[in-house]
Formats: C-alpha cells, structure tokens, sequence
C-alpha cells in the first residue's frame, strides 16, 4: 500500500480511542469495555497500524540498529493489542490470562511509541514539525498519567491529545513521499 492510503486509514483511525473513551471511561478513570468499545479501539489500532507500517515505507527511523529493531517491534505490539480489541468485542471483560495479557499491549505499545519518536528524531528523514510528531504520540501515556487526574479538565487534555496526536501522525503519513521525505546526512 502507498503511503496516500495508509495516512487515509491513519487518519479515518485516529478519533476512536477519543470516542470509545467519551462513551466508556468515567472521569474518575474507571473503562467499561463492550462489543462497541472493542470496535472502536479496533479502529483506532488499525489506523495506528497504517500509519506505522507508512513510517516504516518511508524508512523514518532510519537504517541504524534502533529503526531496525524498533519500527518491527511497535508493529507486534499494536498486532497483539488488535487482538485484545477482538477479544473485547467477543467477551467483554472475559478475566482469563490471555484477555489480560493482550490487554497489557496497550500500554506497552505507547511505550515503544516513545523508542519510535526518538528513532525517528535521531534519523532525521522527516522534514521539519514531521519529525516530533511519533514523539507527540508517544508521550501520550506518560501525558495522560500527569494531567488525567490532576487537572479539573485533564479527562478532556488527554482526549484532545489523542485525537490531535494520532490525526497528525497520519497526516505525516499522508503528506510524506519515500522520495522526497529523506534527508541525505553528510
């Protein structure tokens, strides 16, 4: 798939986990999960997972042994978060290990989404504001433990970041050619 179509996805993605967490988080943090929380946490890790696999066609963490090991390694994560979204949508808060093991994709994926920011700051293939927006997207975990329970509105912050964070990562997606997107560092 080109990257036109992969930031398509990305972008058609990208407000679901605002949405599913409008609909199933209470502002005190407490999720419910459903049939519909699942689809529409499925949507929004299948557009995470476009717009990854787009970075990764465009080679925007570079070619050094961080970008090699890291682009493969958020793409098994969102994989294995995906199927916890499956699992969701056909058992519900089904408490065996295997529900509660996938469910800790989640996180993790956030995670190595802060490895991807760096990986892609450090290769320096992206052209200007491109180059901080995996960034963006990875510090949407450590961002929503700060402000989620500390600010009067910080259900609302971490909803608006999701959305702004994930819209833009598809955006540079979208925006980007192989061709035009890398930088030759002397």
């Amino acid at each position: 798939m080109n990257t036109k179509v992969l930031g398509t996805l990305g972008l058609l993605g990208a407000p679901f986990l605002s949405f599913n967490t409008y609909l199933n988080v209470s502002s005190s943090g407490i999720y419910t999960t459903t049939p519909l929380s699942g689809f529409f946490d499925l949507f929004y890790i299948t557009g995470w997972l476009c717009s990854m696999a787009g970075l990764q066609q465009l080679g925007a963490a570079g070619t050094d042994r961080l970008g090699r090991i890291i682009m493969p390694t958020v793409l098994v994560t969102l994989v294995l978060a995906n199927l916890y979204n499956f699992y969701e949508i056909i058992l519900p808060e089904h408490d065996t290990l295997l529900y509660r093991t996938l469910d800790l994709f989640w996180p993790i994926s956030n995670l190595v989404m802060i490895g991807v920011g760096i990986a892609v700051i450090r290769a320096r293939r992206l052209r200007g504001w491109k180059r901080y927006i995996p960034l963006m997207c990875g510090l949407w975990l450590p961002f929503t433990m700060l402000v989620w329970s500390k600010l009067p509105f910080g259900f609302h912050l971490t909803n608006a970041h999701t959305a702004l964070a994930w819209t833009l990562l598809a955006l540079v997606v979208f925006t980007s050619h192989e061709s035009d997107s890398i930088i030759s560092i002397p």
